[in-house]
C-alpha cells in the first residue's frame, strides 16, 4: 500500500470560513456581471422593432468592449483588488495575523486556501455571466453576437480578473506584518 501524505494543499475549515465571510462578494459580484453584459443584450434586443431597424453587429458587440462601459471597467478593476483585500485583510492587523498563524495549519497552507477562494469568488461568477449570456445568445437567436465574442470577452475578464488578484496579494503579502 502507498502511504498517503497528511498534508493538503489547501484547508477545507478555513475554505468553508472564507466563503461564509465573503460569500456576499461572490454574489455582488455575480450580479453585477449579469447587469452589465446578459441584461445589456436584453435589452437592445427589446427594442421596439423601428429603432431596431437601425442596428449592426457593432451595436451588440459594444456590451463586450470594456473601454465602451463604465460599469464593465470598473467591475473588472475594482472587484479583484477588493477581493484580495478582503480575503488577505487578517495580515495587516496583528491579533488577526497572530489568531490565523496560531492554528496548527502551515503558512502555506493559509496562504493557498485563502488564494483558492479569493479565485474562485472572482472567476466562478465571471465564468457564469458567460455561460449564462451565451445561453440568451442561442435562445434569442441574436446572430450578431458569435461565441467567439463571447469567448474574447471571457478571455479578458479571467485574465484582468487573476492579474490584479495575484498583484494585490503580491503586494498585501510584501507589506503585511
Amino acid at each position: 500500500t502507498v502511504m498517503r501524505s497528511a498534508t493538503s494543499f489547501i484547508n477545507k475549515g478555513i475554505l468553508h470560513n472564507d466563503f461564509k465571510r465573503y460569500g456576499w462578494m461572490g454574489m455582488v459580484y455575480l450580479l453585477a456581471w449579469l447587469s452589465a453584459v446578459p441584461l445589456q443584450l436584453m435589452m437592445i434586443y427589446s427594442r421596439p422593432e423601428i429603432i431596431k431597424v437601425h442596428y449592426t453587429a457593432s451595436t451588440y458587440l459594444r456590451v463586450f468592449e470594456f473601454s465602451n462601459s463604465p460599469v464593465s471597467l470598473f467591475l473588472l478593476l475594482i472587484a479583484p483588488v477588493l477581493a484580495g483585500l478582503l480575503v488577505f485583510r487578517y495580515l495587516q492587523t496583528g491579533k488577526a495575523a497572530d489568531m490565523e498563524h496560531s492554528l496548527p495549519i502551515r503558512r502555506e497552507t493559509l496562504y493557498n486556501t485563502h488564494l483558492v477562494s479569493g479565485l474562485v469568488l472572482l472567476l466562478v461568477p465571471v465564468v457564469i455571466t458567460a455561460l449564462l449570456t451565451w445561453a440568451m445568445v442561442t435562445w434569442l437567436r441574436i446572430d450578431f453576437v458569435q461565441g467567439q465574442d463571447i469567448l474574447n470577452w471571457l478571455e479578458v475578464a479571467l485574465t484582468a480578473n487573476l492579474l490584479l488578484f495575484s498583484s494585490t496579494v503580491a503586494v498585501g503579502m510584501i507589506t503585511g506584518m
